[in-house]
């Protein structure tokens, strides 16, 4: 079975040297990887594409060891650590795996996303990569694609873990590659690496040497991109980084909210010359040290400012009223009727005196008196409200500065988790909605008409939840939560060019009222083609969202396993 469906391929209960398929995590050039659980404990399992006799090009046995081998020389609390290794299904010549620790979190995209860090928080983080980096180069090992998906913050405790060593190197490592440069992420390249590919790219016999400066503008780069894109996990188009002639824009262009030192300390790491960035790890450590123990009320801040505090132009005149209206159809859409009305109202509060902020202020109504239940500590929003009391907050004046903001919202705990959110309060812990203001980009909208993606389209949600029922069949239900998912184009009612088989990549949100929020922002055909789209869970009831199923609980939402889609905006 395994050599006719390959590593990518096993499907959950498969057995492989006594570890258990659970679930596909994904699959990349060199191996597939799949969630796997052997005496009741969770590990994730990377297997080979390829055995070692197959004579394929990318040598991905040969990677994998080297993978293996990169870890065992490690051992760190911010790095993945191998538990164990074999071949299968024959132990000489099968495909080589790796056992992992199992990371049950967010890439440091979507946890950038979802959780809306202070720059105190973003600094701990990095602090904590550049530790684990620092011991790494120490031992003679380098990650050589350091990425935003390349780190994952677990969620039990927040704690990066850095992942996926499969083009690592180590001292006195075998060449692999008959390439001048490494395999690697065009976009955290530096550009020293650039300039030698130009100059060397149809030499076999030049090599580049990787160098710590290498990874410390990788390390620029993505601190650079959580700086300056609030949504990172979207496919945009981005400036290119490593320009070994023009240098980027200042973050702060992009960011005024950026802490000047902090602002500082990328510009060095993305320098265009390798001797002007930071020695090495250890003194990138101490200086994010040194940002972690700031006191600065401006380190205390959401890293970017909340999507719907966004204000209108002051040209915008009588259009406040329509923006009101719309806000309150969304706040109506997207909660349970018995909070309707409270929440309608918080909303329409913050948005009554909306004007254009300066860079530096926090967008908040005058002088403004509500009333709103009393929470009790650690309870959550629900259709059934229990309390019983009420508590008056002020919301404080219009521009407020960062200390007044962070005093307010230590104040406004009694709105609840959701009004917090509104506000950009520190530890508002939710990726944000999407709404129905957002609309999908012109340029992708003239892909969609070139792709014919004009009429809904049936898909899988999930690939890793496929069809029990080999149809779109009543009762074939997946059970869904928050976070990223890779969807697949099924054939009925597919009048578009989009081939049947293509994948889907999105997010779904499941804990917002009675429906799962689905967006999907890119498509893959089968022959590796990618484009960007603007697609949405919908159908002709609810025009957005899938109406939840019996059965559904809080953080495990039941919908069909192929549910249509349609194309945006709604």
């Amino acid at each position: 079975m395994m050599d006719l469906m390959g590593p990518e391929g096993l499907r959950p209960g498969t057995q492989v040297d006594g570890w258990m398929i659970v679930k596909a995590l994904g699959a990349g050039g060199f191996g597939a990887v799949h969630q796997v659980e052997k005496h009741g404990q969770p590990f994730a399992m990377k297997l080979a594409l390829h055995k070692e006799d197959s004579g394929d090009a990318k040598q991905t046995h040969a990677r994998t060891r080297r993978e293996l081998t990169c870890l065992l020389h490690l051992n760190h609390p911010n790095i993945v650590k191998a538990r164990a290794h074999g071949q299968w299904p024959d132990m000489r010549q099968g495909h080589l795996y790796l056992i992992l620790d199992y990371i049950d979190g967010w890439t440091l995209a979507e946890w950038a996303e979802r959780m809306h860090p202070t720059f105190h928080e973003l600094v701990r983080v990095f602090e904590q990569i550049a530790a684990a980096l620092s011991y790494m180069h120490a031992r003679g090992v380098f990650h050589r694609d350091l990425k935003l998906t390349n780190l994952l913050i677990r969620k039990s405790d927040g704690v990066p873990i850095l992942i996926d060593f499969g083009v690592g190197d180590y001292s006195l490592a075998e060449e692999l590659t008959d390439l001048p440069l490494p395999p690697g992420t065009e976009r955290y390249r530096a550009p020293e690496a650039n300039r030698f590919w130009r100059e060397h790219k149809n030499g076999r016999k030049a090599k580049y040497e990787f160098k710590v400066a290498d990874e410390l503008f990788a390390f620029g780069v993505m601190l650079h991109d959580l700086l300056t894109e609030p949504l990172p996990t979207r496919r945009t188009a981005r400036t290119p980084l490593n320009n070994d002639v023009v240098p980027p824009p200042p973050v702060e262009e992009k960011n005024p909210r950026i802490p000047e030192a902090l602002a500082s300390l990328v510009r060095k790491l993305l320098s265009r010359e390798p001797h002007r960035r930071p020695e090495n790890f250890e003194s990138v450590r101490r200086e994010l040290a040194e940002l972690v123990a700031h006191q600065g009320s401006e380190y205390q801040v959401p890293h970017h400012p909340p999507f719907r505090q966004q204000a209108p132009s002051r040209d915008a005149g009588a259009g406040k009223a329509p923006a009101e209206a719309k806000l309150r159809k969304v706040w109506q859409r997207r909660r349970p009727g018995a909070l309707r009305g409270l929440l309608g109202a918080a909303a329409l509060v913050l948005v009554a005196s909306l004007a254009t902020p300066s860079p530096d202020a926090f967008l908040l109504p005058s002088g403004a008196t509500v009333q709103f239940p009393l929470q009790e500590e650690g309870s959550h929003v629900t259709q059934k409200s229990s309390a019983t009391s009420a508590q008056r907050a002020t919301i404080p004046s219009r521009f407020v500065t960062p200390t007044e903001f962070l005093a307010w919202c230590k104040t406004a705990a009694i709105l609840g988790m959701v009004v917090a959110v509104e506000a950009g309060c520190p530890g508002a812990q939710v990726r944000p909605m999407p709404s129905d203001l957002e609309d999908c980009p012109p340029e992708v909208q003239k892909v969609m008409e070139e792709l014919g993606v004009k009429s809904d389209m049936f898909i899988t949600v999930d690939i890793r939840q496929p069809s029990t029922a080999g149809g779109y069949v009543p009762g074939d239900d997946g059970t869904y939560g928050d976070g990223p998912v890779i969807g697949r184009v099924e054939p009925w009612d597919n009048q578009s060019k989009i081939p049947t088989g293509s994948l889907l990549f999105g997010y779904l949100w499941t804990e917002v009222g009675p429906r799962v929020i689905g967006r999907y922002d890119r498509v893959q055909f089968p022959n590796g083609k990618e484009f960007p789209v603007c697609m949405a869970l919908s159908n002709r009831s609810f025009r957005d969202g899938i109406k939840k199923h019996p059965g559904s609980k809080p953080g495990a939402a039941k919908i069909g396993r192929i549910e249509p889609v349609a194309p945006m905006p709604l």
